[in-house]
């Protein structure tokens, strides 16, 4: 019995990987369509430089890149690592999701709520903006889990209270900041972001995740030297959110048990 559960587990964290680098893919794709004015649904995936459309060979996750030596088979410019680490690091996120959730409707409401937060991450990177579509889906996600994932109608109604406290409080404090410095302090995207956080996390989950994407967005400020900023000050704080969510997520409950126990 304890070789086939390992054998188990094994075979879905291969599944969960594979799963995961093909969406990393997709999701890429998404990101730069999206913010260079192309259609998603519609096209064939191509080079973004010499725009030839892409066989089989050139789309298998994390390998294409490799065995075609990080270049277009086509044009011979270099495809940037950005891509196969996308796929890399979305495929070891599903698996990391599946060894703590298991095999439970748990674990594919949060695997489709990772994948659109790493889509808006991109799509942020890219062009400072979190898509109201990722926003959607990700509340459309909850609600739909939110009957199988939670005891009762209670416990769903006070989650999203909190969901609703946390974005109402962060707009009159990004609102007064706005008066303060005379510019927009932070984007609305990003507050619709917590709020969508706020569901999955729960109450003390939402308030460390935003201690802690105060401290990965000062940290990749520091780091990056501000290159992303653009030309109004204004940074990406969207990437800083979704880290800091999935690392509550997979990892905080220990910390929050913790914190609780001392009241």
């Amino acid at each position: 019995m304890i070789e086939n559960d390992a054998f188990l587990t094994a075979y879905c964290c291969v599944m969960a990987f594979f799963i995961g680098s093909v969406f990393g893919s997709f999701l890429h794709c998404y990101a730069w369509r999206t913010t260079h004015g192309e259609s998603v649904m519609k096209g064939r995936s191509h080079c973004p430089e010499c725009n030839h459309v892409l066989g089989p060979i050139d789309l298998i996750p994390i390998l294409s890149w490799i065995f075609l030596g990080g270049k277009c088979r086509y044009c011979g410019k270099t495809v940037p690592v950005k891509y196969p680490i996308s796929e890399l690091v979305l495929g070891i996120l599903s698996m990391l999701i599946i060894l703590r959730f298991g095999i439970s409707l748990v674990s594919l409401r949060n695997l489709i709520f990772a994948y659109t937060l790493f889509a808006l991450t991109l799509t942020d990177l890219y062009d400072y903006l979190i898509p109201d579509t990722c926003i959607l889906i990700a509340i459309i996600n909850w609600l739909v889990f939110a009957f199988f994932c939670y005891e009762n109608l209670v416990a769903t109604g006070f989650t999203l209270l909190t969901a609703i406290l946390f974005a109402a409080c962060l707009l009159g404090i990004v609102l007064l900041f706005d008066k303060i410095l005379g510019k927009e302090s932070m984007g609305g995207g990003d507050i619709k972001l917590v709020f969508v956080c706020a569901l999955y996390l729960g109450f003390f989950g939402t308030m460390f995740m935003l201690i802690l994407a105060c401290m990965i967005g000062l940290i990749f400020a520091v780091v990056t030297r501000y290159r992303k900023s653009n030309e109004n000050g204004q940074f990406p704080f969207g990437p800083a959110l979704a880290l800091a969510t999935m690392i509550m997520m997979l990892y905080g409950e220990p910390f929050i048990m913790w914190y609780r126990s001392l009241y």
